[in-house]
C-alpha cells in the first residue's frame, strides 16, 4: 500500500477528488450536487511561459499566503467523462478534434447535452463549447484534457389525458366570454 504524502492537506483533497470523479463515471447530475458538497480546492489555470517571458504582463498574477503552485506531470491521454457510450482514457493523438475523442469513447449517448460539453485542461483552465449561427465550435484538445459531456435536463411529455383537459378547458372559457360578450 502507497504510503501517503507528507502534506496531509493535499492527501486529503486528492480523495475528495477521487470521490468527485468516481461519482461523474455514472451520473453527470450527481457529479455536480457532489462539487457543491464537497469542500474541494479552486485552482486557476495560468499560462507560464507568457508570465516567465513578460512579468508584467496581465497573465501574471500576484500570490497569497497559503498559494501552491502545482505543475502537472506529462500527460499523453485525455480523459471522456459524462454522457458518451464508453466513459474511458483515450491515447492522445495531436490533431484530433474533440469529435474524434468522443468518438473513440464510443459517441455521445442519447441522453448527452451536446451544445454544453466542455473541456478541462491540465492546468485547471476550461472552455466550454460555442455555438454561432448554427455552427459549433468545439474547444482545442490537449495532452491531460478532461472532456465533459453533460446530461440534458429530464423532461416529461404531456399525456393525452392532459392535453384533452386543457382543450375542454379552452373550449368552455371561449364559450363563456363568447356568451359575456353577446
Amino acid at each position: 500500500m502507497p504510503h501517503p504524502p507528507t502534506d496531509i492537506t493535499n492527501y486529503r483533497a486528492d480523495i475528495k477528488r477521487n470521490k468527485v470523479l468516481s461519482i461523474l463515471e455514472n451520473d453527470t447530475a450527481a457529479y455536480e450536487q457532489a462539487l457543491k458538497k464537497l469542500d474541494l480546492d479552486e485552482s486557476i489555470g495560468i499560462d507560464l511561459a507568457a508570465i516567465i517571458s513578460n512579468p508584467n504582463s496581465d497573465a501574471n498574477m500576484t500570490l497569497q499566503e497559503g498559494d501552491i503552485i502545482s505543475i502537472p506531470k506529462a500527460f499523453n491521454t485525455v480523459q471522456v467523462r459524462g454522457e458518451v457510450l464508453n466513459p474511458s482514457k483515450v491515447k492522445y493523438s495531436s490533431g484530433l478534434s474533440l469529435g474524434q475523442y468522443i468518438g473513440r469513447a464510443g459517441g455521445f449517448s442519447s441522453a448527452a447535452k451536446k451544445s454544453k460539453s466542455y473541456v478541462i485542461y491540465a492546468n485547471g483552465s476550461s472552455q466550454r463549447t460555442t455555438t454561432f449561427l448554427g455552427f459549433r465550435f468545439y474547444p482545442k484538445v490537449l495532452p491531460g484534457t478532461e472532456i465533459i459531456i453533460p446530461r440534458k435536463a429530464e423532461t416529461t411529455k404531456t399525456s393525452v389525458a392532459e392535453i384533452v383537459g386543457l382543450a375542454s378547458a379552452l373550449a368552455s372559457l371561449t364559450l363563456i366570454i363568447n356568451s359575456l360578450t353577446q
